[in-house]
C-alpha cells in the first residue's frame, strides 16, 4: 500500500512538472509572438517614417 501511495505521489509530481514545463513553453511562445508583433510594428513605423522623409525630400525638390 505504501508503494502504491509512493507511486501516485511520483506520478502527481511528474504531471505537475509537465504542467510547469508546458506553461513555460507557452509563455515563451507568447513572448516570441509578442516580439514578432513588436518587430512588425517597428518595421511598419520605419517604413512610414521613410515615406514621410521621402515626401519631404520630394517637396523640397519641387
Amino acid at each position: 500500500m505504501l508503494q502504491e501511495i509512493d507511486q501516485s505521489i511520483n506520478s502527481y509530481d511528474e504531471s505537475l512538472t509537465l504542467q510547469v514545463i508546458d506553461q513555460s513553453i507557452n509563455s515563451y511562445g507568447e513572448l516570441l509572438m509578442l516580439q514578432e508583433i513588436d518587430q512588425s510594428i517597428n518595421s511598419y513605423n520605419e517604413i512610414w517614417m521613410l515615406q514621410e522623409i521621402d515626401q519631404s525630400v520630394n517637396s523640397y525638390d519641387e
